[in-house]
């Protein structure tokens, strides 16, 4: 699975304009390499609220992004278009965890 981000502000990289990225689903073996992105806690009343790894998180920016830039193209991105893909690797492990919680609760 992956998601194409439209970029809020294009950047050139050589000579062709990047007007989006596409971010490919954290494999397993990322995970085993780099571990949780995002951890789970639980409130004393039972809410949980997630903790995010920045440096674990940008590990998976760099190993998901599909472009030939990889790290270099990142470190262009605008502020907002580098939300926007963390934003959308951070997805990915929100959805796995949840179907994995689901699947072991049943």
């Amino acid at each position: 699975m992956s998601v194409t981000i439209p970029l809020a502000k294009p950047v050139l990289w050589h000579d062709a304009m990047v007007r989006e990225i596409v971010v490919n689903e954290p494999t397993g073996a990322l995970l085993m390499k780099h571990g949780n992105a995002v951890s789970w806690n639980q409130t004393a009343d039972g809410n949980t609220f997630p903790i995010e790894d920045a440096e674990i998180i940008r590990h998976y920016v760099e190993g998901c992004v599909a472009h030939e830039g990889g790290k270099a193209l990142i470190g262009m991105l605008s502020l907002e278009d580098a939300f926007a893909v963390r934003d959308a690797v951070i997805s990915f492990f929100t959805a796995a965890r949840f179907a994995a919680w689901s699947r072991a609760s049943t």
